[in-house]
């Protein structure tokens, strides 16, 4: 289905994807949308494993991400699954006063 809203599509002008790819299989993604004010949010990312595979294909995504927007200036904030928690504070990410039953907000 085609996107209609001009807003929807203008996000996604807005974003820039990092994408694990292994053996022409899509094993994770995450969506970096940027935002006015060298503010960038992390939002909807995918890893498909479980355990030590998934901290290793999310640290993978997470550095590049960092590598990216930190040096530049960007501050990064994520709503994270809490499973992934650990993961993103060994990138520096910190947890926010905002949690959810599966989720919760993090900024580095």
């Amino acid at each position: 289905t085609p996107i209609k809203s001009s807003a929807a599509s203008d996000v996604y002008k807005r974003q820039v994807w990092y994408i694990a790819i292994d053996n022409r299989d899509v094993i994770g993604f995450i969506p970096v949308e940027q935002k006015s004010g060298k503010k960038a949010v992390i939002n909807n990312y995918y890893v498909a494993a479980v355990d030590e595979k998934r901290k290793e294909i999310l640290s993978l995504l997470l550095s590049s991400v960092v590598t990216a927007f930190i040096p530049a200036g960007w501050t990064l904030n994520s709503v994270t699954l809490i499973q992934d928690q650990e993961t993103f504070e060994k990138f520096e990410f910190a947890s926010m006063d905002k949690k959810w039953t599966r989720y919760v907000k993090m900024n580095r």
